[in-house]
């Protein structure tokens, strides 16, 4: 059936065919239900009406999309969606008029707007009848909105079936509806007083309007009447205030604005001051009205928790609703202060330190717990402390008072005193009072305490410009502002604002109902205003920081509009508008401290600077707005306003100009004109200094003083040095006679600098002033003047200089801590002064250890004196309280840790421990153990001691390390026991590596590993080398640590990265160097190394490291890393490539012409470990000649390397003992060395030339195979080598006895020379030196049994023994008697009764003879059981050779090699021998061939050809094991195809040139089918089916024809044949051929006979090799 569509129908239209008729059945479907919801509407059902209404507006034609469009209309549809919506709406009503009664009037509501909402959507989709706006008509009256009643209205009459009769043509005509309508327009007309309708519609309108028409006689309904009453309520509502009610906690004005501060959201005050933004502005609601409340409960509980600050001041900011800000001392140009930008000042604690009663004080720590406790903390963090006892604050004062002791000098107090003057209460002494102090602050650290500790943690930058001292002392008049007069400005002020007031104003404001902004202005007008300006509350009163902060926010909210206000009402709010400008500038003061604060600190300060953008533009336009006064009328106002210009100048101006100096001198003239004994204190503003005529004229004074140190910058270039040098000695002289007032107060008598300008001082009185106002200066001005001189000797790097300005400092903040007059301040002021104090010992200790580390820890020797140390001592007293305090905050589980509570206060405090401990150190050593004379190195003791401490505490690495490298520098000049085992723990603290190894002298502190640098690891790598060689070779040294080995390659790689490969020495030196080990070795070169002669020329390169290298640190490396590679070789875990590292550093100390033939006997030995690699894993470097060329040129480098050794040695002269034995152990290498190359498996390659014959250019594979095979020269002769080799050995042995002879040095070695003297002495001359050889060997026997052990005896000289005898006797060198003679010479290891060593001489010799061979097996039997690792394979060996040999025992024999060849085993191993410790590298692989050979000639000997074949086929695989594989293989080939042809009588040709040429393919291929078929393996004999077995393995094996043969005639002989004979034998009739004879006969003779064997004449196909084995491997596969 065929099926296509009509040209003139698309998909498409079929798609539009189908959706309208489904359009069509859904509108149907909708009619149906709309009227079903009618039905139900009219009988009241309302629940199936709502149901029956949500089904049709389920249905998708009145379902709108999500924009609320139709995708489709049409005018059947408008009409279905009308009355839907229209008649869902008039549901939704009537349900309403019968039951609002018992909904609520949330329902109501609800329901009335969904009317509403249904109505207006019906109106969307047709013009509405008249029931629909009269209701929406109705419930817009009830809403009371007359505008949409009247647009419904004016839609009524509006539409076209109206116009007619709205047109005033037929009046009578008009419907009543439409009259109500006309009549209930006109009321609202009436009602709205609009008498001029402007639609054109209803200009008509009002002919038909009579006066009737104007009463509205259209009633609402009850429900619509609710609707209406709920309208009107909320209305009612809505005309109420919006009051927000606060609650006053506590009569005060700091509460007010606290409480007034919550109604608004939190805006930080960076934003306030750079957007100009009110936060009122931010409110979600208006605040109409503030209604306050009282609720004044004060109680003790109350008033703690509103004076408790946070805590957690580092790590976290307080969230507390109290917004503080931090109150300032004496501020300094550089102190740390407030950031404005982020303002969390206003979200920190109090400014006066806290005292909660919740913290318990030392004293009561005391009483509960005592001070020692021996058990040590558990569970704690291991990051915070070690131990929670004062076991490691007892140990360190104990170390303090035995150095103190030994100096003769006092401990100031000890740890006893320190602890019970801190547990006493109100009672403690004057000189404890300070510590007592600081236990507090740490008890009760806050935002207060950080940010005076951290006022002057600045960072010290070495400058290179004058002109920064400079600006350091413009500076001064800035940070001197205060002087000593902020107690003075507090006291002035009464202590407490005045509450008197307040009920009543906040009264008076709840019964105004003011407005918010016009609040918030009373309140400031009340706090900043008043007719006195010094009766105004923020001058006569000390506010509260907290208060001060809110003000100041509430201030900069509204800044704008108080401006605009104040200058339309100027005359009578002229002292607030000067109030506002006080706290701007006071700001300004603040924000330029930060700026400082932050530029010292190297932050950023953009932010910081937009702000002060800011503040100054606001600033100039108060000032000009307060510039209106006039001076005649209001004196003192102009002052304030010219002395506050005045303060504003000094924050926008870096240095002292005459527009500075001209503000003062117009305020110092105003003075004059305004009353007598007028003063205003600021006390309230930390930044602005009070107003009194005392401080202007020390404000000139000062701008005086400066000026004459800043005129340099004025001056031109030449004479810029000379002045900045003339005024900074008047500044130091005179600082220098404060000093010493302070030290001498009855001399004045002081030592004046001399300097090229000395004379000009004394011929003027410059110094006198300078002197005066240093005198009368507050400490922390004479502080910034120290810093000056500091400055500029750091810059001139006068380390003397620079520590004397530091020690002034610290004596002048020591001083000033432990005075009278800090004892007498109250505890707030205390705190304040200590902490700030402390925050300069802490900036300026940082400074002087950064200066002391730029000059590589090297300082001169210093005039210090006693009190120098004290001083210092006592700083670091101070700074020691937080380590006691931390240890009683273990034993107090109630207390916190500072460490944990403070995080980057407490890492700040312990690095100024750190480099205070330096600095202590220093002095120490400077003024106790030099100047006391005393050489019993205390100052190693006190690093001793210091580091334990601190370690303790694991903050040893704290401040950058610096304490560690110090102490790394300092010790590195004591070499000592004592220095090197406290420079092993820095050693580890700093990088982390451990000399001495696992010992308890060693802590395990937690530091963070750091990278060794050049600077470092010379002086630390030079210590290690002095102090392990003590003088000795350091080659003789037993120092073999891991943790020395290490930290030796990481200085030597650190050392190795900074020497300049570049330099033309080191280039020329390094190709000399490649160039000598190059070259071949020759009979001149031995002959001149003999004589001390040297042919390899270096020059002595002239750098930082020579040094290094002479004293022997590269060397030292090497001998530690090789004889760990040694150990790991023991254990076979070592890698050739661990040698690359220790070459190069030993070519490296060639390289620089040390001269040391210690360091080419080492280099040696590198390349000898590299050849003994090569030869011991796998037999690959010996038959292939091409790697093994590669071995050879190592081992030619390792006897050049001996050679050279040599010669430098001779060259020498005279040389010590410990020299003499290492050059005898050079020479036993080189003869080792020598044997193994002159004997197989490397067989004189070392010494071969080996030169490529052809000239001519030829292709790659012709050239190679030439190279390798082109004749052999020798570059010396073989007689000469053995003579060398017998030489070196004679020698080592010489040396080594004489040195036993003359100071008892026995070297272990010893006996292997004799062993291989001996063995080569006998081999070298063929046997006939058999005496000599003998007793070398002899001799060898005996020193190896006295170095055995039970567990590791030494074998190899007694086999050497009884295999020579053996050998002699066999070659009838010696006799039988001259046998046992030897033999019994060595009775010591074979422990045999006298009998053994004797022959009965009755018998013939020949028995003899034999029975000697006897005792020779019996003595190698003997070796075999002493062998504990069973390694040793040699005397198996001989014993199998003697028995086959001596006694013809073919069985036996095989059985002694069957435990060391595995035939059958599956793995690929067949000899399973291992070379012992002794035996020469590459020589088991000799010893595997031929044990392969030997036991291969014993299987042929008894016709195991089986064995034979599975030996074959394994070595093939065995390659890689053994020597001269190749050659092997072939013997073996011929050995098994002679073996198997001789036990099974066959000749292989027979079956396949004659045979195979003559069979029939089809009766081959049905006769090996049904062999396949009919096989039964227990027909033939096991012997057979495992000779074929082996035989097809061993074609497989090999590519070639060779086993072809072999195979094809066993497969014929024994399987083929035979089943042919049987099938022959059967006729098809079943009767029996007579021929049955076919394996006796020749097999030529079956193919007549047996049809099986014929061929058709006309086609004859021959059977191949190829389908034969085929037919073999099948028949193999069963096997």
């Amino acid at each position: 059936m065929s099926s296509f569509n009509a040209l003139n129908l698309s998909a498409q239209d079929e798609e539009l065919e189908a959706e309208e008729h489904s359009r069509e059945l859904q509108i149907e479907e909708c009619f149906e239900l709309y009227q079903n919801a009618l039905i139900q509407v009219k009988e009241n059902n309302f629940s199936e009406a709502r149901l029956t209404f949500e089904s049709l507006f389920n249905i998708n034609v009145l379902k709108p999309n999500r924009w609320g469009l139709y995708s489709y209309s049409s005018p059947t549809l408008d009409s279905l969606r009308y009355l839907a919506f229209r008649n869902r709406g008039m549901f939704f009503y009537k349900y309403l008029i019968h039951n609002y009664s018992d909904l609520s009037d949330e329902d109501i509501v609800n329901y009335i707007l969904k009317v509403m909402e249904d109505l207006i959507e019906a109106m969307q989709h047709s013009e509405a009848d008249s029931g629909v706006t009269s209701l929406l008509v109705q419930i817009f009256k009830s809403f009371k909105s007359k505008k949409l009643e009247r647009l419904i209205l004016e839609y009524e009459l509006s539409k076209s079936n109206n116009i007619i009769p709205l047109s005033g043509r037929r009046r009578g005509g008009i419907l009543p509806q439409l009259k109500v309508s006309i009549r209930q327009y006109a009321s609202l007309l009436k009602k709205l007083n609009d008498n001029e309708a402007k639609s054109y519609q209803l200009l008509n309108i009002k002919k038909l309007i009579t006066e009737q028409d104007f009463d509205d006689i259209t009633e609402l309904n009850p429900l619509l009447k609710t609707i209406q009453k709920m309208k009107t309520e909320d209305e009612q509502t809505m005309k109420e205030l919006d009051a927000f009610e606060v609650t006053i906690s506590k009569l005060s004005w700091e509460s007010v604005f606290d409480s007034l501060k919550e109604l608004l959201p939190h805006v930080k005050t960076s934003i306030l001051l750079t957007r100009n933004v009110d936060p009122y502005n931010e409110v979600e609601d208006p605040i109409e009205t503030v209604e306050f409340k009282f609720k004044i409960k004060e109680t003790l509980k109350e008033e703690k928790i509103n004076n408790q600050i946070p805590t957690d001041i580092d790590q976290a900011d307080s969230k507390t609703n109290n917004s503080v800000t931090i109150h300032k001392i004496q501020t300094a140009e550089h102190g740390g202060t407030i950031e404005i930008d982020n303002m969390e000042y206003e979200n920190q604690g109090s400014n006066s330190p806290p005292i909660s009663s919740r913290k318990r004080s030392v004293s009561e720590i005391s009483e509960r717990t005592s001070y020692r406790v021996s058990k040590r903390s558990k569970g704690k963090d291991s990051d915070i402390i070690i131990d929670s006892s004062m076991d490691i604050h007892e140990a360190f004062f104990d170390g303090l008072e035995f150095l103190f002791s030994v100096t003769n000098k006092t401990l100031p107090f000890t740890l006893h005193t320190l602890g019970s003057q801190l547990a006493l209460k109100d009672e403690v002494e004057s000189k404890f009072l300070p510590y007592a102090d600081f236990m507090e602050c740490l008890r009760n650290w806050s935002s207060w305490h950080t940010e005076l500790f951290n006022k002057n943690e600045t960072n010290f930058q070495m400058s290179t410009k004058n002109t920064e001292d400079m600006s350091q002392l413009n500076n001064v008049l800035k940070s001197n502002i205060f002087g000593n007069q902020l107690n003075e400005m507090m006291n002035n002020c009464n202590s407490d604002i005045p509450s008197d007031d307040i009920i009543s104003m906040l009264d008076e404001m709840n019964s105004k109902k003011y407005h918010f902004q016009e609040i918030r202005l009373r309140l400031l007008v009340k706090l900043l205003h008043n007719k006195d300006i010094s009766e105004r509350i923020i001058i006569k009163y000390n506010w509260p920081d907290n208060l001060f902060t809110k003000v100041e926010w509430f201030l900069l909210g509204c800044e704008s509009s108080i401006f605009d206000f104040i200058s339309e009402n100027f005359t009578t709010y002229q002292n607030f508008a000067l109030s506002v400008l006080e706290f701007l500038i006071n700001m300004l003061g603040r924000i330029n401290e930060n700026i400082h604060s932050k530029k010292a600190q190297g932050s950023k300060t953009t932010d910081n600077k937009y702000q002060k953008n800011k503040v100054e533009t606001k600033i100039d336009r108060w000032l000009l707005l307060l510039k209106q006064v006039e001076e005649k009328d209001y004196p003192e106002y102009v002052l304030c306003v010219k002395w506050l210009y005045y303060c504003y100048l000094q924050y926008t101006s870096d240095n002292i100009d005459e527009k500075l100096i001209y503000a003062l001198r117009e305020v110092d003239n105003l003075f004059s004109k305004a009353k007598p004994g007028f003063t205003l204190m600021f006390g309230n503003y930390h930044f602005l200094p009070c107003l009194k005529l005392g401080t202007i004229h020390s404000q000139l004074g000062k701008i005086n003083i400066i000026q004459k140190i800043t005129n340099v910058e004025h001056t031109n270039n030449k004479q810029s040095d000379t002045d900045h040098d003339f005024y900074l000695t008047i500044l130091e002289n005179a600082l220098s006679v404060m000093c010493n007032n302070t030290k001498e107060k009855n001399k004045m008598n002081i030592e004046i600098v001399q300097s090229p300008i000395t004379s000009q001082l004394e011929s003027m009185n410059e110094d006198k002033d300078m002197y005066e106002f240093i005198q009368n200066a507050p400490y922390l001005l004479k502080i910034k003047l120290w810093e000056i001189l500091y400055s500029s000797y750091s810059k001139k790097g006068n380390f003397k200089k620079v520590f004397k300005c530091y020690l002034n400092i610290l004596s002048l903040v020591i001083e000033n801590i432990f005075s009278d007059d800090y004892s007498k301040e109250p505890s707030s002021t205390r705190n304040e002064i200590l902490l700030y104090c402390m925050g300069i010992i802490g900036s300026y200790s940082s400074k002087v250890v950064k200066f002391i580390r730029l000059l590589d820890w090297k300082f001169e020797d210093m005039s210090l004196d006693d009190s120098d140390f004290y001083n210092i001592f006592s700083a670091f007293s101070l700074f020691y309280i937080l380590l006691f305090f931390e240890a009683n905050v273990a034993n107090d589980p109630s207390t916190t840790s500072f460490f944990k509570k403070a995080v980057k206060s407490s890492a700040k405090m312990k690095a100024r421990i750190c480099d205070m401990t330096i600095i202590l150190t220093l002095v120490f050593d400077q003024t106790f153990e030099k100047l006391a004379g005393i050489s019993d190195m205390l100052t190693v003791k006190f690093i001793t001691n210091f580091h334990t401490f601190l370690g303790a505490y694991k903050f040893c690495d704290a401040s950058g390390g610096h304490f560690l490298s110090f102490s790394e520098n300092f010790l590195s000049n004591y070499i000592n026991k004592e220095a090197f085992i406290q420079l092993n723990q820095i050693t580890w603290c700093k990088y982390h590596f451990n000399v001495i190894g696992d010992s308890p002298l060693i802590e395990q502190h937690n530091t963070k590993e750091v990278e060794m640098e050049v600077s470092n690891a010379i002086p630390l790598g030079l210590y290690l080398t002095k102090y392990y060689s003590a003088g000795k070779n350091l080659l003789l040294t037993t120092s073999n640590k891991t943790g020395l080995k290490h930290i030796l390659e990481k200085v030597i790689d650190t050392i190795d990265t900074s020497i300049n490969s570049f330099d033309f020495v080191m280039e020329k030196n390094a190709f000399e160097l490649a160039k000598y080990l190059s070259q071949n070795i020759t009979d001149n070169m031995i002959t001149d190394s003999f004589e001390g002669k040297s042919r390899l020329s270096l020059l002595s390169p002239n750098d930082d490291f020579k040094t290094v290298l002479d004293t022997g640190l590269f060397y030292f490396g090497s001998i530690q890393a090789l004889n760990f590679y040694k150990m790991r070789k023991k254990s076979m875990q070592a890698r050739p490539s661990e040698l690359d590292s220790i070459i190069k550093s030993l070519k490296t100390d060639i390289l620089y012409n040390t001269g040391r033939f210690e360091s080419w006997y080492l280099l040696g030995k590198c390349h000898s470990f590299i050849v003994e690699d090569d030869l011991i894993w796998t037999s690959e470097k010996i038959t292939s000649i091409e790697k093994k060329v590669f071995t050879a040129s190592s081992q030619r480098k390792a006897i050049i390397c001996y050679l050279t050794g040599i010669s430098l040695f001779l060259s020498k002269g005279m040389a010590s003992i410990e020299d003499k034995l290492v050059y005898s152990k050079l020479l036993a290498s080189l003869g080792k060395e020598l044997v193994s190359g002159y004997l197989k498996p490397m067989d004189k390659e070392c010494f071969i030339i080996r030169n490529n014959v052809s000239k001519l250019p030829e292709d790659k594979d012709t050239e190679e195979e030439n190279k390798y095979n082109s004749p052999l020269e020798l570059t010396i002769a073989s007689t000469f080598v053995e003579k060398l080799i017998l030489r070196v050995f004679r020698d080592a042995i010489d040396i080594s006895d004489k040195l036993e002879a003359d100071v008892k040095i026995v070297n272990n070695q010893v006996w292997s020379w004799h062993y291989i003297l001996g063995k080569r002495l006998l081999k070298f001359s063929n046997y006939q030196q058999k005496f000599p050889g003998l007793d070398y060997i002899v001799k060898a026997c005996k020193i190896a049994y006295n170095q055995s052990s039970s567990r590791e005896p030494i074998i190899e000289p007694h086999y050497c023994l009884v295999n020579n005898c053996y050998k002699l006797l066999k070659r009838k060198v010696i006799c039988v008697s001259e046998l046992l003679k030897y033999l019994h010479m060595d009775n010591e290891f074979f422990d045999k009764d006298d009998g053994f060593w004797f022959v009965d001489e009755a018998l013939t010799y020949d028995y003899q003879i034999k029975d000697c061979y006897s005792k020779i097996m019996e003595l190698l039997h003997h070796i075999l059981s002493v062998d504990k690792k069973k390694w040793q394979h040699r005397p198996k060996y001989r014993i199998s050779r003697i028995l086959y040999e001596e006694f013809h025992d073919v069985t036996g024999a095989i059985k002694q090699l069957d435990s060391l060849i595995s035939i059958k085993s599956t793995n690929k191993n067949l000899v399973n021998i291992w070379k012992p410790d002794f035996e020469r590298a590459g020589k088991h692989f000799i010893y595997t061939q031929q044990y392969i050979m030997f036991y291969s000639n014993l299987l042929y000997q008894k016709g195991d050809y089986n064995s034979l074949g599975l030996i074959a086929k394994k070595v093939r695989r065995f390659s890689s094991g053994m020597a001269y594989a190749n050659e092997t293989t072939t013997t073996l080939v011929n050995l098994y195809k002679s073996c198997i042809k001789q036990q099974l009588h066959f000749d292989d040709k027979q079956y396949t040139d004659q045979l195979m040429s003559t069979l029939s393919y089809q009766g081959f291929v049905k006769t090996s089918t049904d062999l396949q078929n009919t096989f039964d393996k227990t027909k033939y004999p096991q012997e057979i089916l495992d000779s074929l077995s082996v035989v097809y393995q061993l074609k497989k094996g090999h590519n070639g024809i060779i086993f072809d043969g072999i195979c094809l005639s066993l497969y014929f002989k024994y399987f083929y044949l035979p089943h042919a004979e049987t099938l022959s034998s059967v006729s098809d009739d079943g009767s029996t051929h007579s021929d049955t004879s076919i394996t006796s006969q020749n097999p030529l003779t079956v193919q007549d006979s047996n049809s099986l064997f014929k061929t058709s004449s006309s086609v004859k196909k021959k059977v191949t090799k190829r389908e034969t084995f085929d037919k073999i491997k099948t028949l193999t596969e069963k096997f």
